[in-house]
């Protein structure tokens, strides 16, 4: 005789819903074990150990789902990486500023010289290279723009001024106090040191 013979159609859909709830992997494994007993306990363990016993919702994985989870040791690890000030808010960053100035307009390097003296004062540390016709710069001086002046507070205020001494001989030139004579590898090493490179 069938029970569900007299029942309405919603009825069974019903039914059929608690029969497919209840067939979770643990409901099927202990089936399979009542029916093929103590050596069936050996093959059913390694299934028992990676099925998913059901969520907190009651409803368990489909069966042939895999779901993988980070072992317990590996999150224990990462929740020990964290370090105990992230999140928090961190000083600025340094820079190291490289200038290489070419230029003769007085305003333009009296201008470059300014801001290598406020980088200065915000922690950077700065070089200047004078490159080409920059050599000059010590000549630049009008009533305007005090060049010679600027250069002095910069180099006051921790810069250093590099002068290239090819530049220098093709002028006829020497190195002073202010722009002692460099080489190639000087303007490389400012480059290859340097967070930014400026020209002017």
């Amino acid at each position: 005789m069938k029970l569900t013979s007299s029942l309405q159609p919603t009825q069974k859909l019903s039914l059929m819903h608690l029969a497919q709830r209840a067939s979770t992997p643990k409901t099927v494994l202990r089936k399979c074990l009542r029916r093929i007993g103590a050596l069936g306990l050996l093959v059913a363990l390694p299934m028992l150990a990676t099925a998913d016993i059901g969520s907190n919702d009651g409803q368990g994985t489909r069966p042939g789902a895999v779901e993988t989870k980070a072992p317990l040791e590996q999150k224990v690890l990462q929740v020990a990486a964290v370090s105990p000030t992230e999140g928090r808010p961190t000083e600025a960053k340094k820079m190291k500023l490289g200038i290489v100035i070419y230029s003769t307009d007085a305003e333009t390097v009296w201008n470059a010289f300014r801001f290598g003296a406020f980088a200065l004062k915000q922690g950077d540390s700065v070089k200047v290279f004078l490159l080409a016709k920059g050599v000059d710069c010590e000549k630049l001086d009008t009533k305007a723009f005090n060049v010679t002046g600027q250069m002095q507070s910069f180099v006051d205020a921790g810069g250093k001024i590099l002068a290239c001494g090819i530049c220098l001989k093709l002028r006829q030139s020497e190195g002073t106090e202010l722009c002692p004579i460099s080489t190639m590898k000087d303007m490389y090493d400012i480059v290859k040191e340097s967070d930014k490179v400026l020209t002017f």
